[in-house]
């Protein structure tokens, strides 16, 4: 394993445990809990960002992070030959930096282009879509569509919510599912950004995810 790298916060609603794993030849798998996709993911570097990830892995030397903020979700760094290190907070000055600042781009960047058995959520129309070539069960039996438009940057202009009610479903390559219209105020320089809690079934457990659709908004 060249590196392991876990995101947790407890506090969120859904609560956020995902994380990713790079191996020695640059597999790498993972699983997103509250993001753009949601489920588990599995792909693979190219040779040169393995090897960019290996220098930047044996070349940080023996630095260690500071104490993490209060309230900071927790990250936590897993390398093959030192003890799982707290990262939370970590900048990006220095060795260590840039390579948390890697850790993080992997998980939140890199993973989501590498979907294994996931879910996605398009906006126009709204729908859920999965990702990946292997089915997950989705767990339907109460799912929560939020919406929240902002009118120029970042001034509220209304929100709305609908909790729908169905089934497990397993769902694999082509399956899709339609979710209700959102109503959209008047006006222009509208940006919506949707949500969608459901459970992802894992074993004999029901995962809670949200799975997101966010538009950045450009600053004036």
């Amino acid at each position: 394993m060249l590196l392991r790298f876990f995101r947790n916060d407890g506090a969120a609603s859904p609560a956020v445990a995902e994380y990713v794993e790079v191996a020695d030849d640059g597999a790498l798998t993972g699983w997103r809990s509250v993001a753009a996709v949601v489920g588990w993911f599995a792909g693979g570097l190219a040779d040169a960002e393995r090897d960019d990830l290996r220098a930047a892995v044996s070349g940080f030397g023996a630095a260690e992070p500071d104490p993490p903020p209060p309230g900071a979700a927790t990250e936590t760094l897993e390398l093959g030959d030192r003890d799982p290190m707290d990262v939370s907070g970590v900048g990006a000055e220095g060795p260590l930096g840039a390579l948390v600042g890697t850790a993080r781009h992997l998980l939140d960047e890199v993973l989501l282009t590498q979907p294994r058995a996931a879910v996605a959520l398009e906006a126009d129309p709204p729908r859920l879509v999965h990702r990946g070539t292997d089915p997950l069960t989705l767990d339907l039996t109460a799912v929560t569509l939020q919406a929240h438009h902002w009118r120029g940057y970042y001034e509220p202009a209304g929100s709305a919510a609908e909790v729908l009610t169905g089934e497990r479903v397993e769902a694999g390559p082509g399956w899709t599912l339609d979710l209700p219209a959102v109503p959209t105020p008047d006006g222009d320089d509208l940006t919506t950004h949707l949500t969608v809690d459901l459970g992802i079934v894992s074993g004999d457990t029901v995962v809670a995810v949200q799975v997101q659709h966010l538009p950045e908004i450009a600053q004036p």
